[in-house]
């Protein structure tokens, strides 16, 4: 494997997010898409450095969003989704875990019908969104980590123009444990 770089223990999620994520923040302002992924085995970090409170990826991203929204895009909202993927199913994560679906448009874009979305003015204000949202995630006990997450979880900032189109987009997807359910020390029918 070749990678562009690589993060020992010690690494901070700050360092990863400027190393990593933050010129992507660039692409979404000049109205581009951009995608974030975490992948790895049960108990790697993931979650910890995509959605933790104060200095997960996300949160630092957000900060440099809306800070530059509003002094180089002032007639662009932004606003936030947050779903899950759980057994093959897809549940709102901003609307008490609510059924939705993923339909393929006209255009060829995939939608997610019935999502919510939340608009977010601060920093302050996500956190409060995603520390409702990361409670109704569902986890699970697992050999290596007491409260792991079990679903593949989607969080998405949309920059929206004032009709309502989209401007950019970026998206945070923290997998679930990348190994076989049958090779864990405790395996139950669910979780294989």
């Amino acid at each position: 494997f070749v990678f562009d770089r690589a993060f020992d223990v010690d690494s901070t999620n700050h360092q990863i997010y400027s190393s990593c994520v933050q010129e992507l923040v660039d692409t979404v302002i000049s109205g581009g898409r951009a995608t974030c992924f975490a992948y790895g085995q049960t108990g790697s970090g993931k979650t910890h450095t995509m959605l933790n409170p104060g200095d997960g990826l996300n949160y630092l991203a957000a900060q440099d969003l809306i800070e530059q929204t509003y002094y180089q895009l002032s007639n662009v909202s932004i606003s936030v989704t947050f779903y899950e993927i759980y057994q093959n199913s897809l549940y709102d994560l901003l609307n008490q875990k609510r059924r939705v679906m993923a339909c393929e448009g006209k255009d060829g874009e995939v939608h997610i019908v019935g999502i919510t979305e939340v608009p977010v003015s601060s920093v302050q204000n996500l956190q409060e969104i995603m520390t409702a949202a990361l409670n109704t995630r569902s986890t699970g006990s697992t050999a290596a980590n007491s409260s792991s997450s079990r679903s593949h979880a989607i969080l998405q900032f949309v920059l929206r123009r004032p009709c309502g189109g989209i401007h950019g987009k970026f998206s945070f997807i923290d997998l679930a444990g990348s190994e076989r359910g049958s090779d864990r020390a405790n395996v139950d029918k669910q979780t294989k």
